[in-house]
């Protein structure tokens, strides 16, 4: 990518977290910790695993084609509902990295078969992302944030994965949250922001030390009736344009030097809130549907 394009998110990204500037952030996941699930997912949870691992590792254009082409041959119909979201979700962003003909071909094929209906989406729409009391608390404590961009683009993080995923602020006391979730095409090519979760950033307080954790949802529980967000092993966290790896700990560019930077904000006021959430909603989705149109081959 050229240097601009780094200078650009460095400037504009939305993360609206307070974040310590390229030093050493703890990685403390203690707090977050819940208790395992019943393993519902079988062999499924680990397909779908892979695709995260696909996303997050270096994997070799012979490792990208051979999944891509499993998940072609894939029968949907062993798959809950919620799996299909999570399995079309990846497999829309490794569309984006990995542009090669044949891979955007075997990801648009994929994603074709692992759509579901409108109507079968709509019972995962939701204003509040599914789960997240576990990790925040009740829903009474959430207070949405927003920086100027918000409302008006450019939505970094989104372009960043592609489309398949949207980012919400949120922030609970001192806990400031950055939740992604995950978006379906549905099977007559609209986008749907979903409330299933893929992961969440987080940060414990408001100084520079404040310590940070990263959740992802178990893929097992997507098979199950109840979800379940477990703490990511610092070893497995990919190394991004946002952040890095720094020893047992993180490091990111300090696009947020505290929780005020870039206009940062509560949206305190219901009005601005619907109006900033709505307007953000908009964006992700018309991008979502132009980089659906642009896969088609």
């Amino acid at each position: 990518m050229k240097p601009l394009f780094f200078a650009a998110i460095a400037i504009t990204t939305l993360i609206a977290i307070p974040q310590a500037s390229a030093g050493h952030t703890p990685y403390v996941c203690e707090p977050f910790e819940q208790p395992a699930g019943l393993d519902l997912g079988d062999s499924r949870s680990a397909q779908i695993d892979g695709l995260k691992r696909i996303l997050d590792g270096s994997p070799t254009t012979r490792e990208v084609t051979s999944a891509l082409f499993g998940w072609v041959v894939s029968d949907p119909n062993r798959f809950t509902d919620a799996q299909r979201i999570a399995i079309q979700s990846r497999l829309f962003r490794i569309g984006r990295r990995y542009s090669a003909t044949a891979h955007r071909a075997a990801a648009t094929v994929a994603m074709r078969a692992f759509a579901l209906p409108p109507a079968r989406v709509a019972k995962f729409e939701s204003s509040h992302p599914i789960g997240l009391e576990s990790v925040l608390g009740s829903r009474s404590r959430w207070v949405e944030r927003a920086t100027d961009n918000c409302g008006s683009g450019p939505l970094i993080h989104e372009r960043v994965a592609g489309g398949g995923l949207s980012f919400r602020p949120i922030r609970s006391g001192e806990t400031h949250a950055l939740v992604s979730q995950m978006v379906h095409i549905d099977s007559e090519g609209a986008p749907h922001i979903t409330g299933l979760i893929e992961d969440v950033e987080l940060r414990v307080g408001r100084d520079r030390d404040a310590t940070a954790c990263v959740l992802g949802v178990d893929s097992s529980s997507l098979a199950g009736a109840r979800l379940r967000l477990a703490p990511r092993p610092i070893a497995e966290l990919p190394h991004s344009i946002f952040m890095r790896r720094n020893g047992n700990g993180l490091s990111c560019v300090s696009c947020h030097d505290d929780d005020r930077s870039q206009g940062a904000r509560d949206l305190s006021e219901a009005s601005e809130r619907a109006e900033v959430m709505g307007e953000r909603d908009r964006l992700l989705i018309e991008y979502a549907a132009r980089r659906w149109r642009g896969m088609q081959i």
